[in-house]
């Protein structure tokens, strides 16, 4: 038994719980604005606000399977990947977000890789995904 695999997956459902507002009994939406190659959507179940007044959400990002096929040929560290989930804190206010965590999956359902971020807000660039989610999220009439 590979001792790390399990210990990533302990901490995994860890986060998940800690963070968790739903995120088990999803509700998804595709957030992405201009048709891609992978499919970014929100938990709208998972919309809350938290005591600074920022928005946390869910996000999921799969990819069509064409792209799934040509990441595992090109990127052997992604062999197996299949979607990735993250965590993120948006304030709406001053366009800012932190992907707080995230976790990707492999296609052999194991935990690839779990990462933190160092809790910096960083700017949401126009026109970007990261714009689309925040739009949903800061306008979305199902915070709770």
């Amino acid at each position: 038994m590979n001792i790390a695999l399990v210990l990533k997956s302990i901490i995994a459902v860890f986060l998940l719980m800690l963070h968790s507002g739903g995120v088990f009994a999803a509700d998804w939406r595709s957030v992405e604005r201009v048709p891609s190659r992978l499919v970014w959507q929100i938990d709208v179940s998972s919309i809350k606000k938290i005591p600074n007044g920022n928005l946390t959400v869910w996000n999921k990002f799969v990819m069509e399977p064409a792209t799934i096929e040509r990441v595992h040929k090109n990127n052997p560290k992604y062999k197996n990947y299949l979607y990735s989930l993250s965590f993120w804190e948006i304030d709406c206010a001053r366009k800012m977000y932190n992907v707080t965590t995230g976790i990707d999956y492999s296609s052999v359902g194991e935990i690839s890789t779990i990462y933190n971020s160092n809790g910096q807000m960083e700017p949401i660039i126009p026109d970007s995904t990261s714009d689309a989610v925040a739009e949903y999220v800061c306008n979305s009439v199902e915070v709770i």
